[in-house]
This record gives C-alpha cells, sequence and structure tokens, in this order.
C-alpha cells in the first residue's frame, strides 16, 4: 500500500524547509507544497464533523429556503396548480429583466475596464519590479479563467445572498466560483470553519487515491459500498420483491472538506487550521495541514447584514414579501379580464327556433337558423360576460413602483418603457442617478473586499510556489527583457520581491477619474474668469493629468519635443505595463 504521507507530499510538494527524511520517504513533489499529515483519532473527527456541520446547516436551512424562492422565480417556476384551464397562466418578466440588468451593471463596473487590476510598489525598488508582478499576475489571472468564474460567482450572489470564490494551488492557480449552496460558514460568525460540499465521480476519487491524495483503503470502501447496492439491487429483483430500486449508473461521491480549527467536545483546540476530507458521510480521506495561512475563500455580499453570517440576497425583499407573485397574479386578472371582454355569450329565444338541435353545437358566423314567430321578437342577444379593470391596471403600476423601489432597478436603465407616460430629460437623468448611487457602494466594496485580497492571495501562491518560469507564453506576458537563465531564487528576489498594493480599476477609479474630470472643468472655468493664472501652471502636467482622466494613453498623444521637454517640466512618464530592466542588487 502507498504510505499516505509520502503520497501526499508526492502530489502537493514539499514545504519551503524541507526536514531530513529517510531516502524511502523522499518523493518528488507535483502540485502543491507539501501538506502535513496529522495523526487524530478517525472516529473522533468524523464524529466532530457530524456535530458541527448538523448546527452549521441547521442555522443555513432558513437562508436556503429564500433562496429556492428566488431560484425558483429566477426559472420561472410558479404555481399554477389551482387554476382553471381557461384562466391565464403567465408571469411577469420584471424580474428577470431586473436581474440581467443588475449583472451587466456589476460586470461592467467591475470587469469594464481595459486593465481590471493594477499594482503599485511601495518604494522604489517595488516600483521597478511592479510592472512584472503585475504581469504575471495578468497572466494566471487569464490562465484561471477569472472573468467567468468570477461571472458565475456573481450570478450565483445575486440570485442568493453571497458571491464566493475560491483560489488554491494546483500545478498553477486555479480560481472556482462556488456555489452558496455548498458553502457553509461559521453560524457564530468568527469565521473559525468554512466547509465546502463537492460532488465527485467516483473514477475521480480513485484517481486522488491513486495520486496519494486520499486515503486508497478508505476509498476502496466507497467503491465496495457501490458495488454492494448493486449485488442488492440485483437480489431483489431475482426474489421479485417489492421497491427494488436501481442504483444510478453514474457513481457520484459526496466529497465535504472542512477548513479551519479543530475543537473538541470540551472546547479544547485539537489543531489549528486544518483540511479535513469526509466522503459519503462515513470515510475519512484525510486530514493535513493548511499549506495556506488562510482559508482560500473570497467571501462577499451584495446585501450586506450587520452581524449576520449569510447576509441577504439582493432580491430577497421583493421575493419574500410576495411582490413577484403578486404582480402575476395581477397580470393574470388583466389577461383574464381581456380574454372575457372580447369574448362573446348569447341568449337565445328557444321558443321561436324550428329545430333546437340546430343550435348544439354553438353559433358561428354563417350559421343558419329556422325561427317563427314575430319579426320584432329578438331570436339572438349579446351578452356581456366581462371587461378590463382600470383598477387592475393601476395596482400592476403600483406594484411595479414599489418592485423598483425595493431594487432601485427603474425601467430607465432597463430600457423599458414607463409606467406613467413619457419621462423628461431630467426625470431620467435623476432617476438612473438615483440607480447607480445604490449600486457603486456594492461595487467599491466588492472590489475592495473580494478581489483585492484575492490578488493578494494569488501573489503569496507564486511567490511561494511557483517553480519554473520557463513557459513560452507566460514569458510572452513577462518580456523578453527578463533574464530567464536565472535560478529560482535568483528570478524571484529580482524581479518580484518587494511589497506591493493592489487596486481594481472598477468602479471605484472610474469614479475617481471622474470626479478629476470635473475637477479639471472647474480649473478651466476659474482660469477662464482669472487668465493670469495659466502663466503659474504647468500646462504639460495638465495635459498629461486629462488624458489619463479621460482613460487616454498620454504615452501615445503627447508629441515628445525635441531636448527632452517632458523631462524639462518635470513630468514623469509613468511606470511602464511592460517589464522593467534588470534591477542592480
Amino acid at each position: 500500500m502507498v504510505n499516505l504521507l509520502d503520497a501526499v507530499t508526492q502530489i502537493f510538494g514539499k514545504p519551503a524547509i524541507e526536514q531530513e527524511v529517510e531516502p524511502s520517504q523522499k518523493i518528488e513533489n507535483k502540485i502543491v507544497p507539501g501538506e502535513e499529515i496529522l495523526n487524530i483519532d478517525e472516529n473522533k473527527v468524523i464524529h466532530i464533523f457530524k456535530q458541527v456541520y448538523q448546527h452549521a446547516y441547521n442555522v443555513k436551512k432558513n437562508h436556503i429556503i429564500v433562496w429556492d424562492k428566488v431560484w425558483a422565480l429566477f426559472n420561472n417556476q410558479y404555481d399554477f396548480s389551482q387554476k382553471a384551464d381557461w384562466q391565464a397562466k403567465a408571469y411577469t418578466t420584471k424580474f428577470n429583466g431586473a436581474i440581467r440588468t443588475l449583472m451587466a451593471i456589476l460586470k461592467r463596473s467591475v470587469l469594464g475596464a481595459k486593465k481590471i487590476f493594477s499594482v503599485e510598489g511601495i518604494g522604489y525598488e517595488s516600483k521597478l519590479k511592479q510592472a512584472n508582478v503585475e504581469n504575471l499576475l495578468y497572466y494566471w489571472f487569464y490562465k484561471s479563467n477569472f472573468r467567468h468564474e468570477f461571472t458565475k460567482s456573481l450570478m450565483a450572489g445575486v440570485l442568493s445572498s453571497l458571491t464566493i470564490l475560491k483560489a488554491y494551488w494546483n500545478n498553477g492557480i486555479k480560481m472556482e466560483a462556488c456555489d452558496p449552496y455548498d458553502i457553509t460558514l461559521d453560524p457564530t460568525g468568527r469565521n473559525k470553519f468554512i466547509i465546502h460540499r463537492i460532488k465527485m465521480d467516483l473514477y475521480d476519487v480513485q484517481k486522488l487515491a491513486n495520486e496519494g491524495v486520499y486515503n486508497a483503503e478508505k476509498v476502496a470502501l466507497i467503491k465496495e459500498g457501490f458495488v454492494r447496492a448493486e449485488l442488492e439491487y440485483k437480489e431483489k429483483l431475482r426474489r421479485n420483491e417489492p421497491g427494488a430500486t436501481p442504483p444510478p449508473f453514474r457513481k457520484e461521491v459526496e466529497i465535504m472538506e472542512y477548513y479551519g480549527d479543530l475543537f473538541d467536545e470540551d472546547g479544547s483546540l485539537i489543531q489549528e487550521n486544518v483540511i479535513i476530507t469526509i466522503a459519503n458521510d462515513n470515510h475519512l480521506l484525510r486530514i493535513v495541514k493548511n499549506p495556506y495561512p488562510i482559508k482560500p475563500f473570497f467571501i462577499y455580499p451584495l446585501y450586506f447584514v450587520p452581524f449576520s453570517v449569510y447576509h441577504k440576497g439582493f432580491f430577497e425583499d421583493v421575493v419574500t414579501a410576495g411582490l413577484i407573485d403578486e404582480m402575476s397574479r395581477v397580470l393574470n386578472g388583466i389577461i383574464d379580464g381581456h380574454l372575457f371582454s372580447i369574448a362573446k355569450a348569447f341568449e337565445l329565444n328557444v321558443d321561436i327556433v324550428v329545430d333546437p338541435e340546430e343550435i348544439q353545437s354553438g353559433i358561428y358566423p354563417g350559421k343558419t337558423i329556422k325561427r317563427t314567430g314575430f319579426s320584432n321578437e329578438r331570436l339572438i342577444q349579446e351578452v356581456n360576460v366581462g371587461n378590463i379593470s382600470q383598477q387592475n391596471l393601476a395596482v400592476y403600476e403600483m406594484l411595479a413602483r414599489e418592485f423598483q423601489n425595493a431594487t432601485s432597478i427603474t425601467e430607465f436603465i432597463m430600457g423599458m418603457p414607463t409606467s406613467r407616460g413619457r419621462p423628461t430629460a431630467t426625470e431620467v437623468m435623476q432617476k438612473t442617478q438615483q440607480t447607480m448611487s445604490a449600486l457603486e457602494d456594492n461595487v467599491r466594496d466588492l472590489e475592495q473586499y473580494l478581489i483585492v485580497p484575492l490578488l493578494g492571495f494569488v501573489f503569496d501562491l507564486i511567490i511561494k510556489y511557483q517553480d519554473d518560469f520557463t513557459n513560452a507564453q507566460l514569458q510572452e506576458f513577462l518580456g523578453p527583457k527578463l533574464d530567464y537563465t536565472l535560478t529560482l531564487e535568483q528570478f524571484k528576489e529580482k524581479y518580484l520581491s518587494g511589497q506591493y498594493e493592489f487596486r481594481v480599476n472598477g468602479i471605484s477609479q472610474t469614479l475617481l477619474k471622474q470626479q478629476t474630470v470635473e475637477k479639471i472643468a472647474l480649473l478651466f472655468q476659474l482660469l477662464q474668469a482669472n487668465p493670469i493664472w495659466a502663466s503659474k501652471l504647468d500646462l504639460d502636467r495638465l495635459l498629461y493629468k486629462i488624458l489619463e482622466s479621460l482613460d487616454l494613453d498620454p504615452t501615445e498623444l503627447i508629441i515628445e519635443q525635441q531636448g527632452g521637454q517632458e523631462q524639462q517640466v518635470g513630468v514623469a512618464s509613468p511606470i511602464s505595463t511592460q517589464p522593467t530592466e534588470e534591477v542592480e542588487q
């Protein structure tokens, strides 16, 4: 049998400072730095995990009920079981339209910039290397498909209450959008643990066991369980027993990964910062020391609630209040009234009909009926069975306005016609500004508390774990000026080491540039009123600032004057986003 300690070391690599071990225990590192195997009683770990998870899930259940309602409405799942066949079964599209609009605003705000983030070095030497760090981060964000994963996590956050990204090292940076249904948090809010549920095929679990990540003996027991279920089913069929349910063709394993501190039942700490992997509730596949200093999850709510763990969903209020359901009911009432208003019912004087059987199949255009009696006696008379209620229309408009007030998603930014006639330009501008102001805070916090920490974490992973810079595509990102013949330690020290700040060039930078443009416009008004002030300003630097504020590259537009005028007026060119020259140590 493969030694679990050696096998996991093979998959996850060795620690930065490797202790001397026997030659038979040394094994080549492949994926992630080494995980320290912990020797803790298996039954005790499983028992503690079940207690912790059950308590945390009981708190989460109330939020899941709300999430289910939102997802059902998003998927147009309405309950029309109590309606008659002739009744309308339509639903309002405002909810889905508002979700698409909100997603478009959030994506454009965060991912709309040409460069979604930037790196700024702290100190002179770090500034010389910041372009290398920025290019390296862009390489890994590209390789890990960040835009797609971030969009998925954002959509899940809009429909539930949490936007969740997971980042880790596995032969490179990996980023994954996490389904909030699969993430269970510490209900106390003290962030002692995070539990991640993963569904895997049995084949993939066996593959990880063969590579040494999971305990091979435990995985064999899982496979035996599937085989046993198959045999039991066949035996029931042979005996013709009732209730014989065939096992699923696809063998799925439920993996629960626990990240955090492990406590005993008496409240004492067993181990800090561990990773526990349990399959199908009963099989401990691994328990190791977390190689990362923090939990590799980045979580942010779009609707922040103080002292809450799961917070609230963006559309939670309108869903739990039944606003969407009521809008659909009123809409169907309007449709039913309209159908009744155009439908025709008739009264028939059967006493003057020669053959009553002629009218048993109804009355339709071209129908001929034989009658008797006087000519002034009416044979057929229309009956008004319904009309369109203006009150229903007013109620629907009122509910639509309540929806807009609750979500800040107005008809103007949704591109829909207004409910009260043609709006003025001022009204459109005011309502649009109100909506954007309400969302700007959400986007700024999303950038600050999710993407910025993610950038820092990814950079730490690169510095700690990346051991190869010879990839051709990577070198295209970094540029040809770096010396790739250096040793790994020399390369990282010369081109990457330092202290850096990470900034997201989304809504925060957009607002900052907008404020700068407004200040410049005010400055020009003052200069127009006081022309003598212009002689006291550095106009080259002012032009440089204006172009930057307009998202234009000054180096591409400003004509370099003979004699290096830029240097004479003191305009410092920005640090290039291309790799810098070698830094002398």
